[in-house]
């Protein structure tokens, strides 16, 4: 439901969105607050996230997103409904994420 939806990504508001290679974290971007727009039949759009610098080298393959209090909330593989500029990331490099797709159910 919506109001379910709502309360999932509401929880994201202020935190932050972490990829990774394997076990290796590449980069960490800033929610907006709100995290996300309206959730309409379940699903939410993120805002546009702060763009990260990557801390290391990789090909990203998975995110978490944490609260503001840094509990994770969601997690996911990166390509279904996580989009980034691009998949290798090398260290010092901007990380933009291009779309984050939130689906209940």
């Amino acid at each position: 439901t919506d109001a379910v939806a709502e309360a999932v990504t509401g929880l994201l508001d202020g935190g932050f969105l972490q990829v990774y290679a394997g076990q290796t974290m590449l980069a960490q971007m800033r929610f907006a607050d709100p995290a996300f727009g309206p959730v309409e039949g379940g699903v939410a759009v993120a805002n546009p996230l702060m763009v990260g610098t990557a801390r290391a080298d990789g090909t990203a393959d998975q995110w978490v997103a944490l609260s503001a209090e840094s509990v994770p909330v969601l997690a996911g593989a990166v390509g279904d409904d996580m989009l980034l500029n691009q998949r290798y990331i090398a260290t010092g490099a901007e990380v933009k994420v291009t779309s984050l797709t939130y689906r209940q159910g």
